[in-house]
């Protein structure tokens, strides 16, 4: 679907939403459902999760748009459908859904939307989805063994700093940037995308000034809105370092 949305992300719709295609999901508490995806050109926004009927609690009625004039790279595309079919598979979107749990959620509201439930599951998860997926293309391009102990590094380092406040390496801060591709575009010529993946020490040498990654913003607005919860970030994040580490050293 991420291909497909990408590759066509240049069509002429003027201005009509149109359907994409149906993926199968299974909620997560073992429920079948399908999510119908439009690209909707008239979205202010890149893409969120509903119902339609919009009263329907079917996880067979589930929907994502998105907007192709957002979409600032194929992985930022990528991780925006990921965090909308984790909406999707949240039995609290549909099958379990109660006004109660959903009253204290409010999109308007930086308190009722960075620091609920909600948000959590899907924020947490698309950032330790897209962290996975940067090192593991860092791992395949890997050639020098030494190259791999870079990586071993800054994992650590990206684990202390939000667990203990570690201020972040210059590769580090580099593969948070590449997590979502910030400042990558097609034009980029492919040896200036992967120039620290196949020199990590090179990172050391670039400049960004005061500039921090979007993921930055991003995840600590969770433990600014909701303290108790983000030891729960904290907790999968060292989990998803025992992944990563597994993926570096099986190369």
């Amino acid at each position: 679907m991420v291909d497909k949305l990408w590759s066509e992300r240049g069509k002429d719709l003027q201005r009509r939403k149109e359907l994409m295609g149906v993926i199968p999901v299974k909620t997560a508490n073992g429920v079948d459902g399908l999510v119908r995806v439009y690209v909707n050109p008239r979205l202010s926004y890149i893409g969120f999760m509903d119902l339609r009927p919009s009263k329907s609690l079917d996880p067979a009625d589930l929907v994502i748009e998105v907007n192709p004039k957002y979409y600032e790279s194929k992985k930022n595309l990528y991780l925006t459908l990921y965090h909308e079919m984790l909406h999707a598979v949240d039995p609290t979107q549909s099958v379990h859904w109660s006004p109660r749990h959903m009253m204290t959620y409010d999109e308007k509201s930086d308190e009722n939307y960075w620091g609920h439930p909600v948000e959590f599951f899907a924020i947490s998860n698309e950032f330790l989805e897209g962290l996975v997926k940067e090192f593991a293309r860092r791992v395949k391009r890997t050639r020098k063994p030494e190259n791999l102990e870079f990586l071993n590094n800054s994992l650590k380092n990206i684990l202390n700093y939000f667990a203990k406040g570690e201020p972040l390496s210059p590769l580090s801060k580099d593969i948070l940037f590449r997590v979502n591709d910030e400042h990558v575009s097609e034009e980029t010529p492919k040896a200036l995308k992967n120039w620290t993946a196949d020199m990590p020490h090179l990172a050391d040498f670039m400049t960004r000034g005061e500039e921090e990654p979007y993921y930055l913003y991003y995840v600590q607005m969770i433990k600014k809105f909701n303290p108790e919860i983000w030891k729960k970030f904290l907790s999968m994040l060292y989990d998803t370092t025992f992944e990563i580490k597994d993926l570096i050293n099986k190369k």
